[in-house]
């Protein structure tokens, strides 16, 4: 096309005025010389009164350095080299100071050993390092950048560890003071962190994260000395300002571990307050540093309040176990007034006598019976004795299986065994003899016989859901047994178990086979090996006054979020894998508590739901240059595909979310379609879509907890009903189950008023192995349906349906 004249005088005007005035989202670019951080020192850190930092022990953690060289600037600087810099620049103003100092790192080195090369190895390092040194402060110094390397984008950061409302916090906040004066930058934040120094830090300690190096004007100036120099004295006043306030701690005779002494009854405790866990009493530096305050001490035992007392010093506190051969961890803590918190100190408790274990009759009658003996004092190591019967018959017992708590003992006594609960004795290898507890007895009666559960990656055992019995001629359910042990019912029918395939059970017991220790064995097949027992929390996004988006019809996308949620959790525990939810309808926890959920539930993954920006939009975040998170975000995304739940394909990369920086575990944050218009609305507010959506997740968890790291065995539903000709009406009037786990909902026949029909979508189930089960359920009544299902290769065949009666 060719321009008039006219305009062509225009242009270079027009060229002018875009370049002043910016276009699209970015403000207009500054020249550096506008650009704010590492102009000038505000303070003078000459006129500073160092005293208080005279004898303190500090430990200093530059981040990153040999094979890890964390963020890279523009002009091509390292992060590692940037922090050894700055902390070179404090260990020396400190030194002046009159503290000792302690680097984790001179030089560019990481700490990589030849059977690990893992970040995680390296990091244990040097928190290895500051648990035997023990210094007064841990402080790890860092610079940032954002995933999207954005230039405009710049913060200061300082992050104290997650859940610790005590000195750390103060220390992260006299530091950020003296960053965000002397830096100038905006914004500037003090914020909870997961990081892996600081959530197993055991002193006050903070991360800090002063400038981010993806902004080419921060990464210049920080190429430059003067620049980390002015950081390290902007660290240094922070430094000064905490420990002027004092440092408290406790002081007490007692080590961190206390046995009840073998004649006492009554058993005191004390601690004394200390304004300054590191300078003597006489040293001048300790003369203005302020004293306790009585009122803010508080004692925990077992994580309850205690009542204690407070000698007339003022700094004493006693206290005593509330009752004989208490056991368990004392927390004590307090405060100077300055406001100032003493580390958590913590003592433990255990009891100096053995503990006797609690016996089960797990079988009354018979040729066999047998006990399950199960010892329940946390921390005990189940060791040998005897058990005392009634009678004097002596019972020896061997040592319990390694890792659990739980023992059985065939007895092979002709006659019935007497009542468990009246006369039993335990004599302990030191020859004590103990009664045995009476409580928690429960006798096994006919039919039920007891047997172990073998062929299952036993990772948690105690975290096991009780079997399913489904006894169809009597509905009879069997009593609760710890793990690994399951009763047999005499009227055979069969189980499930959450995660593992049903189990036909025989009529008679007796011929199972029998293990090397006299065990009925009755054998087990997971449904997902890799996946049984492991932990995944599951967070769907908004809740409470938080919508996440709210479609034309007033649908919430945190409503989704939730039912999305809580399918995927129904799913996965189908699965076997203990999924839990983050929140309820009506409830929005904070992402730092989401964190500590994670970590106080040792979660192996966390996944968080939520609603895209835009419409016919899916995609999936990870934690930058997590290969874990990588790896599930693109199994996550196949599935979401391959479901037909992205209507063309599934965007994936790394994220810069909360969530995803500060979970121990890897994290993937899922944004699936909002309800954008009335037809969006309707679609993402079907069942049949919510379910397609929750299996798709489900399976790209189980493929990345999968051990052999591909995408987890699925099949399609409906092709398979196709294939096999299964006489199954759409809608189905009946329940199905597949595999005895995992409910199935087939698509109705006409779909929402919308472009894409609601039978497109695709219901993937897990399928991993060649035989499988569909039974169709028919509530209130006593008959199943089951079609055996068997792949052989591409082709799907099913055996003529059985029923049991």
């Amino acid at each position: 096309m060719k321009i008039p004249p006219s305009l062509t005088r225009l242009l270079p005007a027009a060229l002018v005025l875009a370049v002043f005035c910016g276009c699209g989202t970015h403000p207009a670019p500054r020249t550096g010389a506008d650009i704010p951080g590492y102009r000038e020192m505000i303070e003078d850190v000459k006129d500073v009164d160092a005293r208080c930092l005279r004898g303190r022990l500090i430990m200093l953690d530059p981040g990153h350095g040999g094979f890890f060289r964390g963020a890279v600037g523009p002009n091509g600087l390292d992060e590692a080299d940037v922090n050894l810099g700055v902390a070179l620049y404090l260990r020396g103003l400190l030194e002046w100071a009159g503290a000792r100092v302690v680097m984790t790192r001179t030089a560019d080195q990481d700490f990589l050993a030849g059977t690990d090369s893992t970040l995680a190895a390296d990091l244990a390092f040097r928190v290895s390092l500051m648990d035997s040194l023990q210094p007064d402060v841990f402080l790890s110094l860092h610079h940032n950048s954002n995933p999207a390397y954005d230039p405009i984008v710049n913060e200061t950061q300082t992050y104290y560890p997650l859940g610790d409302p005590g000195p750390s916090r103060q220390l992260a906040r006299a530091i950020h003071r003296h960053l965000a004066l002397n830096l100038q930058i905006t914004p500037a934040r003090i914020l909870p962190g997961n990081f892996h120094v600081l959530r197993n830090a055991t002193v006050p300690a903070v991360l800090g994260e002063p400038a981010m190096l993806s902004n080419p004007v921060m990464a210049g100036r920080l190429s430059l000395a003067a620049s980390q120099r002015l950081e390290a004295e902007a660290y240094f006043l922070g430094l000064v300002d905490y420990f002027r306030q004092g440092a408290p701690g406790w002081a007490k005779t007692c080590g961190d571990t206390v046995a009840w002494p073998a004649d006492a009854a009554e058993m005191a405790m004390s601690w004394v307050f200390t304004p300054d866990r590191r300078l003597a009493p006489g040293d001048t530096a300790s003369a203005a540093v302020p004293g306790p305050d009585p009122l803010s001490f508080t004692l925990r035992f077992n994580g309850e309040p205690q009542p204690i007392q407070i000698a007339s010093d003022g700094r004493t506190v006693i206290w005593s176990p509330p009752f004989r051969g208490a056991y368990g961890l004392v927390e004590i803590q307090g405060r100077n007034l300055a406001g100032h918190a003493t580390p958590v100190d913590r003592t433990w408790i255990l009891p100096r006598r053995p503990v006797p274990p609690t016996i089960h009759l797990v079988c009354e009658s018979g040729p066999d019976p047998a006990l399950l003996v199960t010892w329940s004092h946390p921390g005990h190591t189940a060791a040998g004795g005897e058990l005392l019967a009634p009678g004097g018959r002596v019972i020896p017992l061997g040592e319990a299986p390694e890792g659990g708590r739980q023992l059985l003992v065939n007895v092979q006594m002709a006659n019935a065994l007497p009542d468990p609960g009246t006369g039993w004795r335990w004599r302990a290898p030191t020859g004590e003899i103990l009664p045995v507890q009476p409580t928690d007895c429960d006798t096994l009666q006919e039919p039920w016989r007891i047997a172990r559960l073998e062929g299952l990656p036993i990772a948690a055992p105690q975290r096991m859901t009780k079997p399913r019995y489904l006894d169809l001629a009597t509905r009879t359910a069997a009593p609760p047994l710890p793990w690994p042990f399951v009763a047999i019912p005499r009227s055979g029918g069969s189980m499930e178990i959450p995660g593992v395939r049903p189990i036909v059970l025989p009529e008679d017991p007796a011929i199972l086979p029998v293990n090397s220790s006299g065990e009925r064995v009755l054998a087990a097949q997971a449904i997902a090996p890799g996946a049984w027992g492991r932990t995944v929390l599951l967070d769907p996004r908004g809740g409470g006054i938080e919508d996440d988006g709210t479609g034309p019809l007033g649908t919430r996308g945190a409503d989704l979020n939730l039912e999305v949620a809580r399918l995927t959790a129904e799913i996965l525990q189908g699965a076997g894998v203990r999924a839990l939810v983050t929140r309820a309808a009506g409830r929005t926890p904070a992402d730092p508590d989401k964190v500590l959920q994670a970590r106080r539930e040792h979660a192996d993954l966390f996944l968080a739901i939520g609603r895209a920006a835009a419409r016919d939009s899916v995609q999936v975040r990870h934690y930058p240059g997590s290969r874990t998170g990588a790896a599930w975000a693109r199994a996550a995304a196949e599935a979401l595909t391959a479901a037909r739940v992205a209507a063309d394909s599934c965007r994936t990369g790394p994220g810069a979310d909360y969530l995803l920086r500060h979970t121990h575990c890897p994290a993937l944050v899922a944004e699936l379609p909002p309800p954008a218009t009335h037809a969006d609305e309707l679609r993402e507010t079907d069942p049949y879509r919510q379910r397609c959506e929750a299996y798709a997740l489900a399976l790209g968890v189980l493929a990345v907890l999968d051990p052999s790291g591909t995408a987890f065995p699925r099949v399609d539903l409906e092709r398979i009903l196709d294939a096999c000709g299964l006489p199954v009406a759409q809608p189905t009037p009946d329940p199905l189950i597949w595999d005895g786990n995992f409910t199935v909902q087939l698509p109705g026949p006409a779909g929402p008023p919308a472009a894409d029909a609601v039978s497109s979508y695709r219901m993937l189930l897990p399928a991993a192995g060649d035989h499988h089960l569909l039974a169709a359920v028919r509530p209130g009544q006593k008959r199943t349906t089951t079609w055996h299902l068997e792949r052989t290769g591409e082709t799907w065949n099913a055996r003529s349906p059985g029923s049991a009666r």
